[in-house]
C-alpha cells in the first residue's frame, strides 16, 4: 500500500479513535486495489511499490517535468488518503462511538445519510482528481478501459 493507517490518521480527517485499525486498513486497501491500481495499470502500480524512491514526487507530490513541461501534482499518497476516507465513510455509517455526527457549534448533532454521502463523495472526487494528475503525467488514458464504477458500486 502507498499509505498506512498512521498516514491516514495524521492526514487531518476527523476519524474517531474508536474506529478499528482493521477498518482503516480495509478502507486503504479497497481504495488502492479497487480505484488506484486499475487506473494506474498493473505495471506502473507495481513499479511504484518496487522502487518508491524513483517515484518520490509522484507519491508525495511536487513538480514533475516531462518534455520541458512542468506538472504540479498533489501525489498518490494524498489521493489515496482522500479515497480511503471516502471509502471509510461510504462503508461505515457508524464512524464514531455515537454514530456519525456533524459539528455545528459546541454541541454535535446526528449527521444524516445525505451528509455522510456528500462528504464521502467530495473526498472521493478530490482523490480522483489527484489520481488523474498522475495518470495524465504518465500518459495513461483510461477512457477505453473497463474500470469499476465507484459512484454506483463503492459509494
Amino acid at each position: 500500500m502507498y499509505i498506512d493507517t498512521d498516514y491516514l490518521l495524521d492526514f487531518g480527517f476527523d476519524i474517531s479513535d474508536e474506529i478499528s485499525i482493521d477498518k482503516l486498513e480495509r478502507s486503504i486497501k479497497t481504495a488502492e486495489q479497487y480505484i488506484i491500481k486499475p487506473r494506474l495499470g498493473y505495471e506502473l502500480y507495481a513499479d511504484i511499490l518496487d522502487d518508491p524512491t524513483e517515484y518520490e514526487t509522484a507519491l508525495n507530490g511536487g513538480i514533475l517535468t516531462k518534455d520541458d513541461k512542468e506538472y504540479h501534482v498533489a501525489g498518490l499518497k494524498e489521493a489515496e488518503a482522500h479515497l480511503a476516507y471516502g471509502v471509510l465513510l461510504g462503508e461505515n455509517i457508524n464512524a464514531t462511538t455515537f454514530g456519525t455526527v456533524k459539528k455545528t457549534d459546541d454541541y454535535s448533532s446526528q449527521a444524516g445519510i445525505a451528509d455522510i454521502r456528500r462528504v464521502s463523495m467530495v473526498n472521493t472526487e478530490i482523490g480522483m482528481a489527484y489520481l488523474k494528475e498522475i495518470t495524465d503525467f504518465y500518459g495513461i488514458h483510461n477512457e477505453d478501459k473497463h474500470l469499476p464504477n465507484i459512484w454506483e458500486e463503492l459509494i
